[in-house]
């Protein structure tokens, strides 16, 4: 049996025309995806860090005043819708299922219940106590989610 190298040669060069492309257009797809997740991951940590910035600073401002009359009623009013919207905001960008998320919406619910109990001493370890544990919480979930960001590019 003789070996016929220009037929193996062309079938290399054939099977190599065919392949090329096919892979190329695969890396592509999956660059592009990753490209994509990692831009919409990117917008989902900024869309969280801003919220919880307004969230703990209504919190501060409402958990720091001791008495409602310090706040003008209205100022008071808008502080407390806003609180509310953006504790619900956290809670639809946060994911159910992971155990620190879960965390992080358990907390922000506590110092917002410590707030409105009328107990002083609730509201002043809410600002003093939890909203430390807030941040520290938040800070722990950005970062991991950076470093997924870091990691798919």
């Amino acid at each position: 049996m003789t070996i016929d190298v220009p037929l193996i040669s062309a079938l290399t060069a054939l099977a190599a025309v065919l392949i090329s492309p096919v892979i190329s257009v695969y890396v592509t797809n999956r660059q592009i995806r990753a490209s994509i997740v990692s831009a919409n991951r990117q917008k989902w940590i900024d869309g969280l860090r801003d919220q919880l910035a307004d969230l703990i600073a209504d919190i501060r401002v409402i958990g720091l005043h001791r008495k409602i009359d310090l706040l003008e009623n209205e100022e008071y009013d808008t502080r407390l819708q806003r609180l509310l919207l953006a504790e619900i905001k956290v809670n639809l960008l946060l994911n159910p299922n992971e155990a620190d998320h879960k965390a992080l919406t358990r907390t922000i619910r506590e110092v917002i219940e410590k707030i409105f109990s009328g107990d002083e001493i609730a509201k002043r370890r809410a600002t003093n106590e939890l909203l430390p544990e807030i941040v520290h919480q938040t800070q722990a979930i950005l970062k991991r989610e950076w470093e997924r960001v870091k990691a798919s590019k």
